[in-house]
């Protein structure tokens, strides 16, 4: 008999996924939207078939994700979130080594803020 862990989730009617990254104080939020069949079900499938814009994270999310890090102790975080048709946010994972630097609207800021943080050029 062979064995493999495995991880199941509840299957969300998205309207689209959410990447959140938080370097420090910052959060930068973006969405991919797609076309492409097997990457509505999961982004990261089809990565080439996605488009990215910024998205706007409710406050209560952003306030939520902020307290989770800050327990961690994250400086930096890769969230990422499945948004349902009625707008509630629903969170997967947050990854401390996450991806961020793809072609996307906010990866100068990100990248920024990155730099920021490891030269100490803002407040930590």
């Amino acid at each position: 008999m062979r064995v493999a862990p495995i991880l199941l989730q509840h299957r969300i009617d998205k309207a689209f996924d959410a990447r959140v990254t938080r370097v420090d104080g910052r959060v930068f939020a973006v969405a991919p939207r797609t076309e492409s069949g097997a990457a509505q079900l999961d982004w990261r499938v089809d990565h080439a078939a996605n488009t990215w814009q910024a998205v706007e994270i409710p406050a209560e999310v952003r306030a939520r994700l902020v307290v989770l890090l800050d327990r961690l102790d994250l400086r930096f975080a890769a969230c990422d979130f499945s948004v349902d048709h009625d707008g509630r946010w629903w969170f997967l994972e947050a990854n401390p080594a996450g991806q961020w630097a793809w072609d996307h609207p906010l990866r100068d800021q990100i990248t920024t803020a990155l730099a920021d943080a490891l030269t100490q050029e803002r407040p930590l």
